[in-house]
This record gives C-alpha cells, structure tokens and sequence, in this order.
C-alpha cells in the first residue's frame, strides 16, 4: 500500500513541476513582450522625431530657396538696371576714349556679376538634379584678360597698375 500511495504522489509533484515550469515560461514570456513593446514604442517615438526634423528640415530649404529665389530676382532686376545705364551712357560718351574704357569695363563687371549669379543658380539646379551640365568652349585668355581688367580696376585706385603678361601667363603689379 505504501507503493500504491507513492504513484500519486509523484504524479501530483510531476505536475506541480510542470505547472512551475509552464508559469515561469509564461512569466519569462511575458516579461519578453513587454521588453519587445517597450523597445517598439521607444524606436516609434524616434521615428516621429525624425520625421518631424526632416520635415522641419525640409521647411527650412524650402524657405531658404523661396528668399534666394526672391532676393536673386532683385539682384537681377539690379544688375538689369546697371547695364542698362551703361549702354545708355555709351551713346553720350562716344567722343570720350576714358569714359569709354571705364564703361566697357563696367560692362564686364555686370556680366561677371550675372554670370556669378547664374552659377549660383545653376549650381542648386544641379545638386536637386534639375540640370544636366554642358561643355563649352571658352577663350581662357579672353577670361585672363578680363580678370586682370577688373583687378586694374581696383588698382588704379590704389594708384598700382596690374598687367598681364600673355606669352608666360604672368601678372604683375607696379606702382603708378
């Protein structure tokens, strides 16, 4: 009888174990989803703030693409203007070589600004990639020579004359 009484026993402690293990794994798998869930809500929450800097990001180029938009069209209406009155004055200086050299060279200096000012522009077409670039022939002692024209500019003032050598691309700066 004492065998008898052993099986159920060992059948009842058999099924406590079980019960255990299943409650603990229950726990553990709990504890588990709970870990997941809180990891879940915490990678949400930073995708939110990352999407709220992109799009703050993006308000910010957008701005600053509207102002350069803007204040580029006055600088273009501005240069327009100068140019204009340089063409103008052409005409009432003819008889004056001087007048007519610094006006050729305010001309230069107007084309310059625009063409700075269209590479700009170009340059944020290019990297949003609405524009494909192009090669071009250019004279670069047409280039040399205007640069040194506009640096004479500012050396005359200085009382230096700046000339540019075109057989050994040299430029030189004396004083007046």
């Amino acid at each position: 009888m004492h065998q008898t009484m052993c099986i159920p026993v060992i059948v009842f402690a058999c099924v406590c174990v079980l019960l255990l293990v299943a409650a603990v794994s229950c726990v553990l798998a709990v504890r588990a989803l709970l870990r997941a869930a809180t990891r879940e809500m915490a990678l949400n929450a930073d995708l939110v703030r990352q999407k709220e800097a992109l799009q703050q990001a993006e308000r910010k180029s957008m701005n600053k693409s509207n102002a350069f938009a803007s204040s580029s069209h006055d600088i273009r209406s501005t240069l327009s203007a100068i140019a204009g009155l340089v063409d103008m004055s052409r005409s009432e200086s003819q008889s004056l070589p001087g007048i007519m050299e610094n006006l050729d060279q305010m001309g230069v200096c107007t084309n310059k600004l625009f063409d700075i000012l269209n590479s700009i522009l170009d340059t944020s077409k290019v990297q949003s990639g609405k524009m494909q670039l192009e090669e071009a022939e250019f004279s670069m002692a047409d280039v040399l020579q205007e640069s040194v024209d506009m640096a004479n500019v500012t050396g005359v003032r200085r009382g230096v004359e700046v000339v540019w050598d075109p057989c050994d691309f040299s430029v030189l700066s004396r004083p007046r």
